[in-house]
């Protein structure tokens, strides 16, 4: 569980560096229901950082159905899998996979807010039948080449 933490710490701590919002520590580690999220609310993201698109990052934890000890990689997943499958398919999933260590895992998905999301979660079969419960993080991901592509026709020219 505690690889599982550290990823939600990470994750709340690129909320705080690319868009000013503020997520304790406490607030991401604790289990917060089938579709918790971060108390404080996403903010405008500083005049030095453009803004990006809010995609949503969703945490998966063992939820009260997940057995006792048993290793993600162990359980029954093949509706959750199809479900994954659909929603890659309609352009909804980014991506997602387990976390190396069996604790749980993660997907990133592309909606229009965070009612979409909730909604995308609750219809989740691993999320129905219990076997996980799932935080959702607003999340901006930085297009990190398209910076550095801007910071290499700079050089180029000066």
């Amino acid at each position: 569980m505690k690889n599982v933490a550290a990823l939600v710490v990470v994750a709340s701590a690129s909320f705080t560096l690319i868009s000013s919002t503020v997520v304790s520590s406490a607030a991401a580690s604790t289990a917060s229901g089938s579709c918790g999220a971060p108390s404080a609310a996403p903010t405008a993201a500083p005049a030095t950082i453009e803004a990006e698109p809010v995609l949503y990052l969703v945490v998966y934890r063992p939820g009260s159905a997940w057995p006792a000890g048993a290793p993600l990689s162990k359980l029954d997943l093949r509706a959750h899998g199809r479900y994954m499958i659909d929603l890659y398919a309609r352009g909804v999933l980014d991506r997602a996979g387990g976390f190396a260590n069996d604790s749980g895992g993660a997907m990133l998905l592309r909606v229009p807010d965070e009612s979409a999301a909730r909604a995308v979660v609750a219809e989740d079969p691993a999320v129905t039948s219990k076997l996980f419960v799932a935080e959702i993080f607003p999340w901006r991901q930085v297009d990190w080449q398209r910076r550095l592509d801007r910071r290499n026709k700079a050089a180029a020219g000066s």
